[in-house]
């Protein structure tokens, strides 16, 4: 009997090892990604790498995105960024979201991405996940009364 329970316990213990390990990768910021392009990651590469991403928290701020623009990072991996679903774990409360802070983007938001060379698509794709973002949030508050939301 001494001898099965030894390889049962190591089996255990094995199995308890690989379990404990995190599920998914940790969440890449807007500096990891702009690192990656200034080491010569193409972009075709960092869109799966975004698309794959199991979480990407606090990454769609405007200065990040800036950053990301000023490294290289090309048009198309910006709009796969901004228009990625939003993972369903994050956390919601009273309208934020961990690591992301609710607030309108404003004006100067919009003039500080058009000077650093974003294109009109890549504005109406920002203000598309604001909005996005935004909705369920007044509706939460009570702001929007909307039949049917849910």
């Amino acid at each position: 009997m001494k001898c099965s329970i030894l390889p049962l316990f190591f089996c255990v213990m094995v199995a308890l090892t690989f379990l404990s390990l995190p599920i998914s990768a940790p969440a890449f910021t807007a500096e990891d990604i702009a690192q990656l392009k200034e080491h010569g990651v193409d972009d075709e590469t960092l869109k799966i790498l975004i698309d794959r991403q199991a979480d990407l928290l606090g990454i769609v701020t405007v200065s990040g995105i800036i950053r990301m623009k000023e490294s290289g990072v090309g048009n198309d991996v910006l709009r796969v960024l901004v228009s990625a679903p939003e993972p369903r774990k994050r956390v919601r409360t009273y309208g934020t979201q961990l690591m992301r802070p609710l607030r309108s983007i404003t004006a100067q938001d919009l003039i500080r991405l058009k000077q650093s060379g974003f294109g009109d698509d890549l504005l109406r794709a920002v203000i598309e996940i604001q909005q996005r973002d935004l909705w369920p949030v007044l509706v939460d508050l009570g702001v929007i009364a909307c039949d049917g939301y849910r």
